[in-house]
Order: structure tokens, then sequence, then C-alpha cells
């Protein structure tokens, strides 16, 4: 295996032509090939911001919201998700998290004559045009406002007494005209009181309308790497194995 690295040859100080040298990882040794490595890393941009991140861990609270009253609520935990940041502009690229199934929402009042509303299904992702603002910022994390997403996903409702028969299935189609995220060094995101969904009190003889609201609060996340760091990586694993089997 070989390293090609394009150089320039000058002459009196000024580029004369581009030259390739073929570098040899056994003539290089494991210090010499390794470092090579990192130059080429981090001189291609495979280090640059914007960062692709997928969520580890972190939590939601879904919440049923009758005329700005708390009618219910639930509490779960949050794995699926992938948001991209770019810390040098402080901005929030790319979101998307998904809730995790069958969210039950029990109500302390009756609401159309349902008292548990489920969750079934609920996706939160940025859509296309999507771009955040900055508004504000301390030393250890900045908030901005982003928009536009969308909520995808479907519902249900039943009824303790069976004055009403369930229904499921029913279809959310939510667009979000903005969220304010509050991100982190970690990196950590909390959004607060972001709306899911929205059903109009007068399709169900009611005077008010039910809003699903949740806050998000992700604790931790993984880099994704990018196709050039992977290509990168994958040279070097391949160099390091070459250099141990030509010594034996």
């Amino acid at each position: 295996m070989s390293v090609n690295v394009v150089g320039v040859e000058a002459v009196g100080g000024e580029p004369s032509s581009l030259k390739t040298l073929f570098v040899s990882p056994k003539r290089l040794g494991l210090t010499g090939f390794l470092t090579l490595l990192l130059g080429v890393f981090f001189s291609s941009g495979a280090w640059a911001t914007p960062v692709s991140y997928s969520v580890t861990s972190g939590s939601v609270v879904t919440s049923v919201s009758v005329g700005g009253v708390i009618i219910g609520s639930n509490t779960s935990s949050l794995t699926n998700g992938s948001f991209t940041i770019d810390a040098s502009s402080q901005s929030l690229d790319d979101f998307s998290i998904t809730l995790e199934p069958d969210q039950i929402l029990n109500l302390s009042s009756a609401y159309g004559g349902y008292d548990t509303v489920t969750i079934e299904t609920a996706t939160l992702s940025s859509e296309p045009g999507f771009f955040s603002t900055l508004i504000g910022s301390t030393a250890g994390s900045y908030t901005v406002l982003a928009s536009p997403l969308g909520v995808n996903g479907s519902w249900g409702g039943s009824s303790s007494t069976g004055a009403l028969p369930p229904v499921s299935n029913q279809p959310i189609a939510y667009s979000v005209p903005s969220l304010t995220a509050v991100i982190g060094s970690a990196p950590t995101i909390f959004i607060n009181a972001v709306t899911l969904n929205s059903l109009d009190g007068a399709f169900v003889g009611e005077s008010e309308d039910l809003v699903v609201i949740a806050s998000v609060n992700i604790s931790s996340a993984v880099v994704v790497p990018e196709s050039s760091t992977a290509l990168l990586l994958g040279i070097g694993l391949a160099g390091f194995s070459w250099i141990r089997s030509s010594r034996h």
C-alpha cells in the first residue's frame, strides 16, 4: 500500500510544478505514517463544522393542554434522533427526533368524551428551508430560534367509561412555525414547550382546542462521521495493519 501526497516543488521560492510523491508506510514507520495521516485529515477539512450528531440519550415530557391548563402529561426516554450544529456560527442546521411509540396521557378531565389520549407515533423534524437565528449566547450555551418544522404521526383516544368507542390511527400532520432551542457545549439541546399537534375543539363539541406540547431534553449525542473521515480512518487502519504484518 502507498499514500499519494500532492506537493509543490518550488524554484527560487516560487511554486513551479505539482508532483505526486508515493510514500510507503513501511519507509515512514508507524509514527511517521500516522503523523502524515493526521496532517491530511486536518488539512482536508474533515474536522470542519458543521457537525452532525446522533442522539444517544434524553427525555421528552409530553403534555396535553386545554385553554392553557395542563390536564395530562407523560415522560419518556429519547434515543431516536439526530441534529446538525455549527458551533462556530452558533446555529442549528438540521433537527429530527422520534418519540417512543404509544405515549399514553391520562386526562384529569374528559375532552370530547375521551379521558385518555395516546400519541401512537410522532416525528418532529426540520423541513425544506430550515434555518436558525441566534437570539442569545452565554459562555457555555447559545439559544436559537429555528424554523420551519413539521410533525408527522398518529394518535388515538379512549374513554374509561365506554361512553365513546376508541379511535386510533388518527393522522398527525402539523406544521410547527418555529421552536426555541438552548444548545450546550456537550452538546446538549433543550427545547421547551414545542407544539406537536392541535385538535379543533369544535370537532368534538368543545369550546377550547386541545394542544399537545413537548419539552425535549437531549442529554448526550455522538458524532456521525462524514464520508471523508470514515475514508481516512479506513486508510489509517489499513496502513497500520500493513505495517504490523510487514514486521513479521
